[in-house]
């Protein structure tokens, strides 16, 4: 037996035992844990990863928005090819006065889908598939009057189709944007020809240029001079687009004898009177277009209406009654 230098025996220092309290708290928190530990793994939970991160929220697309997208991709490859006129001094008064015009179109257009909650990059990207389909990068930029005036009447029975497939907020806007661009195209001294197969609503057309005509007659009657023979172009002119809606080309139903005998809008007597006939004659028509479409129209209905409220907006041009980005609405 070891012996210490005191000649007593050693012995083992002991130390005091824990509390039976303490020791069962931490078998208790030992066995939590690793059974929570078993139960996450069985799950398929991983403890040293961190947690995916939420999804993010997708955005609702607007009303019409790949269409308006199209539209408007459209409508700056057209600013771009005037604004190139323009710089270049080739533009003429016509083509000069459509920028603006068009310019506000392409205002009214974005922030319609801005309001809606479009991003402007998608708007600046440019559309992504369905709808008008904007000219490629290989289309031949407009480098006269003359051409710019065929890249303006360059609207396609496809493009037409979309717009009816619209909304009817929407279509009002661009059916509107679509006439101005075509009395463009017929003011630069391009055709803008009805179809040749009327639509249902032509006959309600050939009321609408009927009265026109007779009303010039009286204008011409009621002038001499300068202003007589102003009022016989555009005599002539109606004319031309009275036989056009009423006489259908390519097949389709007749259409109803055009009546006479229209009562004025007051007493026309001087030079001064037919004048002011001649300015609110062809300001009504003009509105009248949204009227004349309808409520639900069709492609070929637009067409219709668009091609002679164009031609319409051309003629009253030259009786003080300007050009409108959207003729006939509130824009």
């Amino acid at each position: 037996m070891d012996r210490d230098r005191g000649g007593r025996a050693h012995r083992a220092v002991r130390r005091p035992s824990p509390p039976r309290a303490i020791v069962s708290r931490r078998r208790f928190v030992l066995v939590v844990a690793l059974g929570a530990g078993s139960a996450l793994a069985g799950c398929g939970v991983r403890l040293d990863l961190t947690p995916e991160p939420a999804p993010t929220p997708t955005r609702r697309p607007a009303p019409d928005e790949p269409y308006l997208l199209a539209v408007i991709a459209d409508l700056r490859d057209v600013i771009a090819s005037e604004r190139r006129l323009v710089d270049e001094g080739r533009a003429g008064k016509v083509a000069t006065a459509l920028v603006p015009l068009h310019e506000r179109q392409l205002a009214v257009l974005v922030g319609r889908l801005t309001n809606d909650g479009v991003p402007t990059s998608v708007i600046t990207a440019g559309p992504t598939g369905g709808g008008t389909t904007p000219p490629g990068p290989g289309t031949e930029a407009a480098t006269t009057p003359a051409q710019l005036a065929s890249r303006l009447a360059d609207l396609s029975a496809a493009d037409w189709a979309d717009l009816a497939a619209a909304s009817a907020a929407t279509r009002d806007l661009v059916a509107a944007a679509y006439g101005m661009r075509l009395a463009g195209a017929a003011l630069l001294g391009g055709p803008v020809p009805v179809p040749d197969t009327p639509s249902p609503r032509r006959a309600a057309l050939v009321a609408r240029t009927a009265p026109l005509v007779y009303a010039f007659e009286v204008v011409a009657a009621q002038t001499t001079g300068q202003e007589r023979d102003r009022a016989l172009g555009t005599l002539s002119a109606l004319r031309r687009l009275l036989v056009d809606v009423t006489r259908p080309q390519g097949g389709g139903p007749d259409l109803p004898d055009v009546p006479g005998g229209w009562a004025l809008p007051f007493p026309v007597t001087t030079p001064e009177d037919a004048g002011r006939l001649a300015t609110q004659t062809l300001s009504a028509a003009v509105d009248a277009a949204t009227d004349v479409v309808g409520p639900a129209p069709t492609g070929p209905t637009l067409e219709d209406v668009g091609r002679w409220s164009a031609r319409v907006q051309s003629l009253a041009t030259a009786w003080g009654v300007p050009l409108l980005a959207f003729p006939g609405t509130t824009r």
